[in-house]
Formats: structure tokens, sequence, C-alpha cells
């Protein structure tokens, strides 16, 4: 009777060995998961940056030192910082845990940077993934001059077209019956 008990212990010790063998591999397994997603942000070259919710700085990444360094944003002690600390407050207020892109973002040393706000409220952090915009906006503001350029000329040349049309009081001088056609296909 004690070699049936023992032998069944012990397959409940085997089947339960294996049982914590598969658990082991999936907690080993979800380990390098989380290893892999620690660094992200610290192999990430745009610049992320991780804030408690009264705005201390927790973490920055390379990225965000290479870019951001000697600016307010990084330094507690500069006075202009509270612009960004009161951006961020109004963009993260009555908002739930979960990911925001912020487009208008900050200009920094000149350059333009949009970003996704990653707001935590369960561990009270915020998370800033920055990216450089500044080429975007630079474009942008090239295609906005040319579209107005190009807007001016059409209205130029719309001005020059009625001035060479006489007047309908001018015809109505010299003839009884008469019409005008004047219909443009473009602005033209």
């Amino acid at each position: 009777e004690l070699k049936k008990y023992q032998n069944k212990l012990e397959g409940l010790v085997d089947k339960r060995t294996k049982e914590l063998k598969g658990k082991t591999l999936e907690i080993e397994e979800q380990n390098i998961k989380l290893q892999q997603l620690a660094l992200f942000p610290e192999h990430n070259p745009n610049p992320v940056i991780e804030l408690n919710f009264e705005y201390k700085v927790i973490y920055i990444n390379p990225g965000a030192k290479k870019h951001f360094k000697d600016t307010p944003l990084l330094n507690l002690n500069d006075p202009t910082r509270k612009k960004y600390e009161d951006l961020l407050s109004f963009t993260r207020k009555d908002k739930k845990t979960g990911v925001y892109t912020i487009d208008e973002g900050f200009v920094i040393n000149n350059k333009h940077y949009g970003f996704n706000l990653y707001i935590d409220n369960e561990y009270r952090i915020l998370r800033l993934y920055f990216n450089d915009i500044t080429d975007i906006k630079r474009m942008q503001s090239e295609l906005k001059e040319q579209r107005d350029s190009i807007y001016d000329s059409l209205n130029y040349a719309q001005r020059i077209q009625r001035a060479i049309l006489p007047e309908l009081s001018f015809l109505n001088k010299y003839f009884e019956d008469h019409f005008v056609i004047y219909e443009p296909k473009d602005i033209v």
C-alpha cells in the first residue's frame, strides 16, 4: 500500500514539475519580451522622456539627451520650464490611460517636435515619444507660400481679363440688344 501511495506521490510530483517547467518557460518568455520592450526607448534615436505626475524627470533616453541637452525641458531649475509643464498639464487633463498624439508639439532649439503622449494613471507617469518634424513644418510652409503665390498670380490674371472686357454700361451706350459671355474655366 505504501508502494502504491509512493508511486502516486511521485506521479503527482512529476506532473507538478512538468507544469512548473511549462510555467517557468512562459515566465522566461515574458521576461524576454519585457526586456525587449524596456530596451526600445534606450535604442530609439528619437527622444523619449518619462515624467511623473509632478513633472519630475524619471527617465531620459540617449536620443533625448542628444536633442534636448541644455534645454529647459530637462532642467528642473529653469524658470521657462513652466510653459512645458502647463502645456502637459492642459494636455493630460481629464484623459484616461492611453496614448495620445500631439501634432502641434514643442519648438525646442529652433526645431519642431510632435510627440505621442502615453498617460498611465495607475502608475502616475507620462511618457513622451518625440518626433523631429522640423523638415515637415518647413515643407508645409514652403508649399503654403507657393500656393499663395499661385493664387496671387491667378487673381492678377483675372483682374487683367476683367480690365480688357468693357463694362456693360459702356456697351449699352452703343448697342440696344447685346450680351457678353464671360465664363472662365478656372480662376484665370
